[in-house]
């Protein structure tokens, strides 16, 4: 990872605080409708302060996936939650099964809405204005830079070097997301574990991971498309959790050049428009 994506953030606060600077200090300078779009723009700094939010969230859905299986007692049984509303009251507890299913839902919904969070506000600056500025279909991270359709909306060079050194890990993580947001663990018959007792721990059963791949290759990615070189999971259907880190890895990279890439330019075209360059 080049630079953790929280500290790609705080870059982004930074520019965008100079763009409202570099406004602020030349009142007048630009035509009021272009004044208005940027300085919308510049004010996107406090929507970081959400993404933050997402990416500790995030952070706090994989620990929950950490060590689960051994965290169920002998029947199955996890403690999910302790109880705080009573002294007396037992703790919230669900058998291992569900509290994988749970545990899994709670990181892919978090690791999405921050990634495309990030997409849309990306879009808006690095898209065709048709793609980046529809409210019904704002721009996601798979529709709008990876997948095969991308090039519709982004600029194609960019579009695919996106995919060329992201596009595997990020497929992958979207097809996870997909079955287990739309099917849980099972879908069109197939278990995606190998069980559902704390024994089976986290392991992917052969055909459901063949499925994720095919799914992956469907986006529009391939197995070539990452940066991890030899370094990839060679056998990643041991444990999905480790499945899981790695493509965060890649995806926070991925979301630190899209962020960067729109932060910088922005900030280098209002230079360029108050003569500042």
């Amino acid at each position: 990872m080049t630079k953790p994506l929280d500290e790609r953030f705080r870059d982004a606060q930074s520019a965008l605080g100079q763009m409202q600077v570099a406004l602020a200090a030349q009142p007048g300078k630009l035509p009021p409708d272009l004044s208005e779009s940027l300085t919308r723009f510049a004010d996107s700094k406090s929507e970081v302060n959400h993404w933050l939010d997402l990416f500790t969230a995030r952070k706090s859905a994989l620990r929950i996936l950490d060590q689960l299986e051994h965290r169920a007692n002998e029947e199955g049984v996890v403690q999910w939650l302790p109880r705080t509303d009573g002294a007396d009251l037992p703790p919230i507890t669900v058998d291992f099964r569900s509290a994988r299913i749970l545990g899994v839902q709670s990181y892919v919904a978090a690791c999405w809405a921050l990634s495309d969070r990030i997409a849309s506000f990306a879009g808006r600056i690095l898209c065709t204005e048709r793609q980046g500025h529809n409210p019904v279909h704002p721009v996601e991270l798979v529709s709008g830079f990876i997948g095969k359709d991308a090039a519709k909306s982004a600029a194609a060079p960019f579009m695919l070097s996106m995919r060329a050194a992201f596009g595997w890990p990020i497929c992958v993580s979207y097809a996870i997301r997909n079955q287990f947001i739309h099917a849980a663990d099972v879908r069109y018959g197939i278990e995606f574990f190998e069980g559902g007792t704390r024994e089976s721990g986290f392991r992917i059963a052969a055909k459901a991971w063949n499925s994720i791949e095919d799914q992956a290759r469907l986006l529009g990615a391939d197995e070539t498309q990452h940066r991890r070189g030899d370094t990839w999971l060679s056998s990643p259907a041991d444990d999905l959790r480790l499945v899981l880190k790695v493509c965060e890895e890649d995806m926070d990279d991925a979301l630190g050049v899209l962020l960067g890439s729109a932060c910088q330019t922005l900030k280098a075209h209002l230079g360029f428009m108050l003569s500042e360059d």
